[in-house]
């Protein structure tokens, strides 16, 4: 991922804001004193002001909350109670959506591919490795991705990727480009789901 933020302040300080507003959840983020791993500055999106936020590398618009998470008067994602879902579930979640007139207007939204959760990583903290000003309430959640892995013979063990921002070993301080992944079993486990609709 292209490091184009090296010049900007200490991502401590670009989230301090966050903390005023998630305390709970921002005290628990490490942040490294290294200005040089920031790759997801506030200055890289556009916030939207109606629970989306578009990331401009990328061209792809996020919820800001997760579902079943609303941002509610402060803008904190703390309203509502987080969704847990299988993978279908997930699937029938977003149709579900889209065919109720979707959400801020649009109606194509989707869950991100393993690469478009990657996208918005944040090297330079971890747990979560997120920017919390721009995603609130990512701490201790595992997302599920729309990338399937390498089926096995019987229904019962096909797999797909979710992305683990909450995992001490993502992000924590490192360039390598790491993010945390973990093979989820479709059918008996169930994580959030963090939509997103645009590029592809």
């Amino acid at each position: 991922m292209n490091k184009l933020f090296s010049k900007l302040p200490v991502l401590g300080t670009v989230l301090a804001a966050s903390s005023l507003i998630l305390p709970s959840i921002s005290l628990a983020q490490d942040c490294y004193d290294n200005p040089n791993l920031i790759t997801s500055s506030s200055k890289e999106f556009i916030a939207h002001n109606d629970g989306t936020v578009t990331h401009l590398q990328t061209r792809i618009m996020w919820q800001q909350c997760l579902a079943g998470m609303s941002a509610g008067a402060g803008g904190a994602c703390s309203e509502g109670e987080l969704e847990l879902l299988n993978w279908q579930q997930a699937l029938q979640y977003v149709e579900d959506l889209n065919d109720a007139g979707g959400f801020a207007g649009y109606t194509d939204w989707r869950l991100p591919n393993a690469k478009e959760l990657t996208s918005v990583i944040e090297y330079g903290c971890s747990k979560p490795a997120m920017n919390l000003q721009i995603f609130p309430y990512m701490a201790g959640t595992r997302v599920w991705s729309s990338t399937p892995s390498v089926n096995q013979a019987s229904a019962t063990y096909l797999k797909t990727w979710v992305a683990d921002y909450g995992d001490p070993n993502a992000g924590s301080g490192s360039d390598s480009g790491a993010v945390t992944f973990a093979n989820a079993n479709r059918e008996t486990q169930a994580y959030a789901v963090h939509l997103i609709r645009g590029a592809q």
